[in-house]
């Protein structure tokens, strides 16, 4: 056998090959560095409201606020009654008339008393010489009354329809001589019609006795009683 040529030249590549089969899978490697923080991603929608939580202590009161404005006046109230046509009366006793009988005149327990006189009347009615004074305007008023008798332990006081007016009892003025000053006054509520009268109120159930006499001088006019009655309401 001769010697062994020189090696030809390497041939072109032939056709690759099918791919083998996977193999196994290999250990896992070690984790990689935390990549950069991605995009803050959309708002989602707002969840349904939950429920209502208990109600918390109440707090402590806080200081006291400026005052507020003053506010505008208000309407004017209604006229009060003219003077020039409120009931007004004022009758007085004098002595001797055909009615009383004569002067003196003596009262028993609970009788009234009369006068004589009429003075300026307005609204009201009063016969001279009678115990009555009639009320013809419903209202409040006030009377003021004078009683002079010869007995100082006499107690007058004023009635509505023979009632007698809470406070309006009078006692003696002075110092235990006679003929003895009473005076009184007292406030009251009338209907029409109601009738006023000025009544003895001894408690010992004694008479009175009302009179003029022992009133000198020219010019005295004798008035033993006199009464003022004027609406005021």
């Amino acid at each position: 056998m001769g010697a062994t040529g020189n090696t030809g030249g390497t041939g072109g590549s032939g056709l690759t090959g099918f791919t083998g089969p996977v193999g196994p899978i290999g250990p896992l490697g070690a984790t990689g560095n935390t990549g950069q923080t991605g995009l803050t991603g959309f708002t989602g929608p707002v969840g349904a409201r939950g429920v209502a939580g208990l109600a918390g202590a109440i707090g402590a009161t806080g200081p006291t606020g400026f005052t507020g404005f003053t506010g505008l006046p208000g309407s004017s109230g209604a006229s009060g009654l003219a003077a020039a046509n409120a009931a007004f009366l004022y009758a007085y006793f004098t002595g001797a008339t055909s009615v009383t009988g004569g002067d003196p005149v003596t009262l028993a327990q609970s009788a009234a008393v009369p006068f004589t006189t009429n003075g300026p009347i307005s609204g009201i009615t009063h016969t001279p010489g009678s115990t009555d004074i009639q009320i013809l305007t419903p209202g409040r008023y006030e009377v003021l009354y004078t009683i002079t008798t010869t007995v100082n332990t006499s107690r007058f006081t004023a009635a509505i329809n023979g009632s007698l007016i809470p406070g309006a009892t009078l006692y003696f003025i002075g110092s235990g001589t006679v003929p003895a000053l009473f005076a009184g006054r007292v406030v009251f509520s009338a209907t029409a019609g109601d009738v006023l009268t000025i009544r003895l109120v001894n408690g010992t159930g004694t008479s009175a006795v009302i009179s003029s006499a022992g009133f000198t001088g020219a010019n005295n006019q004798n008035v033993a009683a006199s009464i003022i009655v004027r609406q005021i309401g």
